[in-house]
């Protein structure tokens, strides 16, 4: 059959009444999209979209068009609240998307399952160990760093985080700030690449990737002023960042100060996870000890302003003077386990 006569046959087709097969699933009635009340409730939005899309050049004569062409179908009147607010979403999230060489590295990054980095500073040709971080996706992160000659484990799960430092009885917890995301251990490198330039001859290959090199100077040079610094980062063949140079100059050469090797979705024991830094070490939670001690029923003055309890805490004596701490919870109930009660002093 030919599409001419199968679009004849589409036309002559009586068989299926979509107006009464979309009436019988969601009324006769009418729906109204308002989309100035839209544009009110979701103000932030329409801002952020007419301030991306202030360049594009589209007549009022154009939009009013293709509004009137949906309108006309009366399938499209049923779904044109959906229609209407996904596609606006649509353009804001791909108007937003960070297409950018760095945008591009971050988001391999956040792809991978589990992500491995170890740095090294460099010291009269040497290499000492700097740091080694590891992260896993949906589990958190792990970095052990050397301090004064001993090691300084930092644990986060996204709730809550550990910080535990080599020989202490003890290791201390407190909520998380991270949020699940990853490290800026591991992030910050890559803010080099939003100014680099790109240096083919720098490139490696290994294990049959291709790895290109992108280099960053600082300050960037001009007719009066040299480069003290030098940033070389390489990018594989998925996006991902596999190392990282960070070089001084010195006597007019580029001397090696610290380097960083990055490996992706390889297999990392949970336990590394896990809030257990040996069988003689305490998790001290410091929070509750002071929810107990400055607890609202404890409290010298309280005061209740825009759904917030403020309260007044004699703490100690010192020098012939009396100090007070200041808390604020929202929670009249139960203010001592509340930690934002002690986030206001």
């Amino acid at each position: 059959m030919k599409p001419s006569d199968m679009n004849k046959k589409k036309k002559n087709d009586a068989s299926v009444n979509y107006d009464e097969l979309i009436s019988s699933t969601y009324g006769r009635n009418e729906l109204k999209f308002d989309f100035d009340q839209w544009k009110q409730d979701h103000a932030d939005v329409v801002r952020e979209y007419q301030s991306k899309t202030k360049n594009i050049t589209e007549g009022p004569r154009q939009r009013v068009a293709v509004w009137r062409l949906i309108m006309k179908s009366r399938i499209s009147k049923y779904a044109t609240s959906a229609i209407a607010a996904s596609i606006l979403i649509a353009v804001f999230i791909s108007i937003n998307r960070d297409n950018t060489l760095y945008g591009q590295v971050i988001r391999a990054m956040e792809k991978a399952r589990t992500i491995y980095a170890v740095s090294y500073r460099v010291k009269n040709g040497e290499s000492i160990p700097g740091a080694k971080i590891y992260y896993q996706k949906g589990t958190g992160f792990r970095i052990d760093s050397t301090h004064k000659g001993k090691t300084r484990t930092h644990k986060d799960n996204g709730k809550f985080e550990w910080n535990y430092t080599e020989g202490n009885d003890f290791a201390v917890q407190s909520e998380s700030s991270a949020e699940m995301k990853l490290p800026r251990e591991i992030t910050d490198p890559g803010h080099y690449l939003k100014n680099c330039t790109r240096e083919a001859k720098g490139d490696k290959t290994v294990d049959g990737q291709l790895w290109q090199l992108h280099v960053s100077y600082y300050p960037e040079a001009s007719e009066t002023v040299s480069p003290r610094v030098k940033n070389m980062l390489w990018i594989d063949e998925a996006m991902r960042l596999r190392r990282f140079e960070e070089k001084n100059m010195k006597n007019g050469q580029w001397e090696t100060v610290e380097i960083g090797e990055i490996t992706y979705n390889e297999p990392i024991d949970k336990t590394f996870f896990e809030a257990d830094f040996g069988p003689n070490v305490e998790i001290l939670k410091p929070q509750d000890g002071l929810a107990e001690k400055f607890s609202l029923d404890k409290a010298i003055a309280t005061k209740e302003v825009l759904g917030f309890i403020f309260f007044g805490s004699r703490a100690q004596e010192e020098r012939g003077c009396t100090l007070y701490n200041l808390f604020a919870t929202p929670d009249r109930r139960n203010p001592g386990t509340n930690p934002s009660a002690l986030r206001l002093r």
